[in-house]
């Protein structure tokens, strides 16, 4: 477990895929992500997240688009922590996410945590869900 007062460093990739509502075919949603947290208590941190989504659907185009926002995580017992996000970006795109975790720890430093993501999508007013399936890595920082 992450004493508190210490800073970490974290990124992660995430996959989903899903059937587009709007357009015939696959769709498939690439997210990579890196934030900054502080444990200010044992159990809770909270953040910046930011991150890139790349997105395709066999019969639509790429799309790329860049998002940032405050997070909190919540460790409940062992590795075990719920995340929470509020996510934007300029293209009047909001995100809010909760992501389920376990981190397995690799010396005091080294964290490895698989994740299961939940994301609200509100795009121009159109809602949009999404599940993802990820792997990240986290770096503790300072003393």
């Amino acid at each position: 477990m992450v004493k508190k007062n210490h800073f970490i460093l974290g990124t992660g990739i995430a996959l989903s895929g899903n059937n587009d509502a709007f357009q015939s075919g696959f769709a498939y949603d690439l997210k990579a992500a890196i934030s900054i947290e502080y444990h200010f208590w044992e159990r809770t941190s909270i953040g910046i997240k930011g991150g890139l989504s790349n997105a395709k659907s066999f019969s639509g185009p790429r799309t790329s688009q860049y998002y940032a926002g405050p997070m909190i995580r919540q460790y409940l017992f062992w590795g075990l922590n719920v995340q929470g996000a509020y996510l934007f970006n300029k293209n009047d795109i909001h995100i809010v996410q909760g992501i389920l975790a376990y981190s397995f720890y690799s010396g005091t430093r080294f964290i490895i945590e698989p994740y299961l993501e939940y994301g609200h999508e509100v795009v121009n007013k159109v809602n949009d869900d999404y599940l993802a399936g990820g792997i990240g890595l986290r770096f503790v920082l300072g003393r």
